[in-house]
């Protein structure tokens, strides 16, 4: 589902950022929050992520969305940044294309 490459992104990652559950060490919790981030690229439909989610953790998951924009509508300076990574990208480190 977040197979591919994007040439300056490069690849999707998943990372499990913050867990928490129970009250005590010796107690089973009868709850659990995750927090996870998910960083997709802009050929990904982030619905179709959210269902595949939904679908491994049945009725036990309660999705919330936190900053679902792609990447290239983040910043106003992101001309500057596709730059930068295309001198990169292309071994031109001098600044001179």
């Amino acid at each position: 589902m977040l197979a591919g490459e994007h040439p300056l992104l490069g690849s999707a990652s998943v990372g499990l950022g913050r867990i928490d559950g129970g009250t005590a060490v010796n107690m089973t919790p009868d709850r659990c929050h995750a927090e996870i981030d998910v960083r997709f690229l802009p050929s990904h439909d982030p619905d179709a992520i959210e269902r595949a989610m939904a679908e491994v953790a049945g009725n036990n998951l309660e999705i919330e969305r936190f900053d679902c924009k792609p990447i290239e509508k983040l910043h106003s300076a992101a001309r500057i940044f596709r730059r930068i990574a295309t001198l990169t990208l292309s071994g031109n480190t001098a600044g001179s294309a």
